[in-house]
């Protein structure tokens, strides 16, 4: 499982890597992305999903667009295009991660491939439910699943079930407390949501019985 861990590691480390570099070019990515979505309509609606998605590839403030979006749109709705646009980017990261499949199989052996696929058989419901509101790591986690060919439905499942309570409590800031006031705190809310979904689940999540083989 080294080589596993290992890329990985690598996969994050570029993730941290990309955002400090962008980070100093000082790029006004902040204020374009709320601009436009604070727009509203239709196009606001567009946008705000698609930049949701792109938070993959660039440091897009995802928690404030999920704020804005339950402000501009209200609760409900609100959470549902930040549903949308966070499963996209758990699917876009699923997606790029079978692309590399045929390059990693190269370096990681059969057995290693095997191995992971079976950590994502026994624990990926729960690594995904967990990771979806970190940044860095929820695309890292995402990826991982690709490369491990890990069941594209499940991948959809957890990614559902993981950005569901954050979409919504984000979307409830957005629509009764400002931005500015509670949007900090929205987000160590969310985090420690996923802290208090890890405890639990290590406890009472059930992996399933998968038999590593070396195919």
């Amino acid at each position: 499982m080294r080589p596993f861990w290992f890329l990985s590691g690598i996969i994050l480390s570029t993730f941290l890597c990309l955002f400090l570099f962008v980070e100093l070019l000082n790029l006004p990515i902040e204020t374009f992305a709320m601009s436009w979505v604070e727009g509203g309509g239709v196009l606001g609606m567009l946008l705000s999903i698609t930049l949701l998605i792109a938070d993959v590839f660039l440091p897009i403030p995802a928690s404030l667009i999920m704020i804005a979006n339950g402000a501009i749109y209200g609760p409900w709705l609100g959470a549902f295009l930040s549903l949308l646009g966070g499963v996209g980017a758990t699917m876009t990261g699923y997606f790029l991660g079978r692309a590399g499949e045929q390059k990693v199989s190269r370096w990681m052996g059969a057995e290693e491939r095997a191995q992971a696929k079976a950590f994502f058989d026994k624990w990926g419901l729960l690594a995904v439910v967990v990771s979806r509101p970190i940044p860095l790591l929820s695309e890292t986690v995402a990826i991982m699943a690709g490369l491990s060919k890990w069941s594209i439905g499940l991948t959809l499942l957890s990614g559902i079930l993981g950005f569901l309570p954050v979409v919504i409590i984000y979307a409830l800031s957005g629509a009764f407390a400002s931005q500015q006031d509670y949007g900090l705190f929205t987000f160590f809310i969310v985090m420690a949501l996923g802290g208090i979904t890890w405890l639990l689940g290590k406890y009472f999540y059930k992996p399933l019985e998968v038999k590593e083989t070396s195919q």
